[in-house]
Formats: structure tokens, C-alpha cells, sequence
């Protein structure tokens, strides 16, 4: 059963800012790169990216973390280490071993925490498609320097529409 807060201040910190923090600020998400311009002491952080997450836990020692590890190699994926961090969280079995592994994070202070999909909404098909009209490659990773070019290449030999976001 998800856990739900009854109400929620929506904050985000980050050392540096950029299109992002412009793009939440419009969407009414208070953006800020100074933990001393926050109007509210946060009850739980809930970081991602080791830097920023122990930069917030150590200004809050009291506060409890959890620190996310959404990647099993990028370095800025590393978990925060600080001492009120009470849980880490990771979204596939490649980022707990990362923890576990090679951060030395005790297995039974991960949890797993997969990417949710509604089950009712998307079923799985019953017959195979017998044509790709359309691919989506969901990716903060893909890029016309990796494989992009690639896809697109398969995309256009098969007549599929291909959109790229992430």
C-alpha cells in the first residue's frame, strides 16, 4: 500500500539551477540554491544526486533522508552517507547492488522501489503487434551522440513515427 501525505510544501534544492528550476518554478514548485531561503524546516528529505542530498542533510542533521539511487553507474547517482539518513531507495535491482555493493549501504536499510505503472490502465497485449507505427525512446540519456541516430535509422526503414523525450 503506497504511503500518502495529507498535505505537502513541494521544495526542491539545487546547487545549481538552470532550465529545470525555471520549468518547476512555473509549475508552482518553490526552486531555491541557498537551504537558508526555504520559508518552511523540511520534516523528511527526500534527496537524489549524493551532492545536493548530504549538502541538505548535513544543514538539517536533524531532519531524516532518504536518499534515492535512480542509476547504477553515474557517479552523481552515489548515495548520501550522512548519519540522518534513515533509508535508501532504489528503483531496480542494479541500483540496490550499487548500495549494498559497492557503497557498503546495509541490505536491510534498502528498499526497492520500482517505477509504478497502473496494471488496470495498461494491459499487456494479448497478439503480438503485426506493425510498429509508432516507438518512444524515454530516456535522460538519449541523445543524437549515442543512439538516437540509430533508432531513428530502424524507425525510418520500417515507416514508425519516433518521438524522443526524458
Amino acid at each position: 500500500m503506497p504511503r500518502r501525505c495529507k498535505s505537502a510544501v513541494i521544495k526542491s534544492y539545487s546547487a545549481h539551477l538552470g532550465e529545470i528550476a525555471q520549468r518547476l518554478r512555473e509549475g508552482g514548485v518553490l526552486v531555491v540554491d541557498d537551504l537558508e531561503a526555504l520559508p518552511l524546516r523540511p520534516q523528511v528529505i527526500h534527496g537524489h544526486h549524493e551532492w545536493e542530498t548530504t549538502i541538505a542533510a548535513l544543514h538539517f542533521g536533524d531532519v531524516p533522508v532518504i536518499s534515492f539511487c535512480r542509476g547504477p553507474y553515474y557517479w552523481a547517482e552515489a548515495p548520501c552517507l550522512a548519519p540522518n539518513v534513515v533509508l535508501w531507495a532504489a528503483v531496480d535491482e542494479a541500483c540496490r547492488d550499487r548500495l549494498v555493493n559497492k557503497h557498503g549501504v546495509p541490505e536491510s536499510k534498502v528498499e526497492l522501489v520500482l517505477n509504478g505503472i497502473d496494471l488496470e490502465r495498461f494491459k499487456p497485449r494479448t497478439t503480438p503487434l503485426t506493425q510498429v507505427r509508432r516507438v518512444l525512446v524515454f530516456s535522460n540519456y538519449a541523445s543524437e551522440q549515442n543512439y538516437v541516430p540509430a533508432v531513428r535509422a530502424a524507425c525510418e526503414k520500417i515507416g514508425a513515427e519516433l518521438t524522443v523525450i526524458g
